[in-house]
This record gives structure tokens, sequence and C-alpha cells, in this order.
């Protein structure tokens, strides 16, 4: 293609060197093809990127290459480079490696094999599916009595600020296994949950004692922070739906379950005395259940969730309450 050779042994290295690394992507009864059109594409653009001549023709493409024929193959040649890269590649399998048009679609153009591309995107990956568990989560969490925000007077020591009660997630890795192309998926993954939540009253101290917890008072103190902070291991399984594999295109639906592994947690306090600013920290396990279960859901658009989760069991080991309370948390998502 090139008459000039080491512009034709780096193209044809950087060839083989594509096809090893895209090796598990290229249908093996296809390889020549794939090797011709990427020398092809990699020749094209070293003449693209030569300003130094107006055209590929002049540029250095080797007239050799081309069967001596009369003045219409030689007008067709030319109007061949004018072609933009993926219809002159859909040529040159068709005409020169004899492919036809069903087994170009359908084995080319549709990404099985990555043949036809445009050689400005060769560093880009294809991504095969759009994020349902993977990012960031900001939330506000609480919890419920009977399915209900209310919180009665057996347990009113545990009301809560929820303009201070704020979760936040990282939801570091995403499995995804396609069940219907990349439209619907099963959804597994790994993260981590950061649950605050921060009591209304300014006098009271969460006690861990027995048989049940109960709260010590004490007015002379008002605290200005009063927090109890519990982290999680979690792990999702849900089905996801998505209308498209570009992520910022993309409407995406998704629901299921979610186990939660309590791996720390603490009572962090503040108060000021005297112009002083006092901390206590309590590290204790406060009788949280160790393992947390929730319905999970999210829907969203682009690359925005919002999503719910709806505990299923209580948020603290049974009978420690007076009153049995199950958590939840709701907020925003940003995926990776």
């Amino acid at each position: 293609m090139s008459k000039d050779e080491d512009v034709a042994k780096d193209a044809v290295q950087d060839a083989f060197a594509k096809l090893w690394e895209r090796k598990d992507d290229v249908n093996s009864t296809k390889v020549k093809s794939y090797l011709f059109t990427t020398v092809h594409h990699k020749v094209v653009d070293h003449f693209r990127r030569d300003q130094r001549h107006d055209d590929i023709e002049t540029s250095g493409i080797n007239p050799s290459t081309r069967q001596p024929s009369h003045d219409l193959q030689e007008v067709l040649h030319e109007a061949l480079q004018t072609l933009p890269e993926i219809q002159r590649s859909v040529i040159l399998l068709r005409d020169y490696e004899g492919y036809n048009y069903e087994e170009i679609v359908d084995g080319e153009i549709d990404g099985n094999d990555s043949t036809i591309y445009d050689s400005d995107d060769d560093d880009k990956k294809k991504q095969d599916h759009v994020s349902h568990w993977a990012g960031i989560r900001i939330g506000i969490n609480g919890y419920l009595v009977n399915d209900a925000l209310p919180i009665p007077n057996s347990i009113d020591f545990m009301e809560l600020d929820y303009s201070r009660s704020i979760s936040w997630d990282l939801n570091l890795i995403e499995k995804d296994f396609n069940l219907v192309k990349e439209h619907v998926e099963l959804v597994t993954g790994l993260g981590m949950h950061f649950a605050s939540y921060a009591f209304d009253s300014k006098h009271t101290t969460l006690l861990d004692t027995d048989p049940t917890l109960t709260a010590g008072v004490d007015s002379s103190i008002s605290f200005t922070k009063n927090k109890l902070r519990a982290t999680y291991l979690t792990a999702p399984l849900m089905l996801g739906f998505s209308t498209s594999t570009d992520e910022d295109k993309a409407f995406r639906l998704a629901a299921g379950g979610q186990v939660s592994w309590r791996i720390a947690s603490k009572l962090k306090q503040q108060y000021t005395l005297k112009g002083d600013t006092k901390t206590l920290k309590d590290k204790n396990d406060f009788d949280l259940n160790p393992f947390l279960f929730h319905a999970v859901g999210s829907v969203g658009y682009g690359p925005v969730n919002i999503y719910a989760k709806y505990g299923l069991n209580e948020l603290f080991k049974p009978g420690k309450l007076a009153t049995p309370v199950t958590p939840f948390d709701i907020g925003v998502q940003l995926m990776f």
C-alpha cells in the first residue's frame, strides 16, 4: 500500500500488535480481513498526518498495489479515496476480500470483531454495559416504626434530626452478567456504606444497657453533635435494565436486594464547656444488627441515579429497643 518501506513495516507491526491486544474480540475466521483493514487504516493515517502532500495518492500510496487498468479504474480508485473511512473499509472488504454485505454488517460493523472502526478512536474501549451500582451515593438515612416516621414515646430518645442524618456510599466494584444482550443484566458488586444517625435531642446520650437500650439525660450539656455512626461492607444482587450502552444517553432501572455487614460503629458527641469544645467518642456496637438486608431500587438517566433502600430486618438486635425500628436510605448517586 505504501512505497515507503518503513511506513509499511510500522503499519504491519501495529496491526499485529492490535490483533494481539484484541485477540479475545476478533473472530478467528476473519483475522485476515482484520489485519488487511487495520494496515490500510494505519497507512492512511500516516499520510493524513503528512502535511507535505495534498492527498494520500500523491503522498506515497504505491500504484503498484493496483492492477494495471484503464482510465475508468483510475477514476474509481481516486473516488474511493474521497469516501469516509468506514465506507471505504466496507468497499475494501467487499472487493478485495470477497465478503458479502451481510457478512460485513453482521461480522464487522456490529462490533463482534471490531474490524470496522474509526482510526482516530483506536484507544477507546467499547463499553458493553452501563453502571447500576458503581459510583458515589449521598443521601438521607433514618428508620421507620411500623413503616411510619413518627417515633413513639417509648423510644423518644431515638428521634432523629433528618437535616443532619446524612449517609454516603462508595461502590467501587461492579460485575454485570448480560441476560438479554447489553440491556438486561444481573448486577452484583462490592461497596461501603457509611450511616450517620443524628439524634434530635441535645441532652440525651444513648446507653448500651441490658436488657434494652436506654438514654441518659444531662440538662447541663447541650450537644452540638450527637450521632450514632456505623460502617458497613455492602453487596447487591439486582436486575438491571438500560436503554443504551452509552452511559451518557442511557435510561436505567434496577431493583433487587442488598446485604450489609457492619464492620465498625461509634457514638460521637460534641459540646462546648466554658469556651472549650469537647469531643466524646464511644466505640461500641450498641447492639446494632451485624447484618442488614435491604430491598433496593434505582432509576436514572445519564450519569445520575436516584436510589432508595428499605430495610427488611431491624436496625438493632431483636429485643434491644422497646419498639423495633427498620432502616431506610434515599438519595442521589453519581455513577462511575
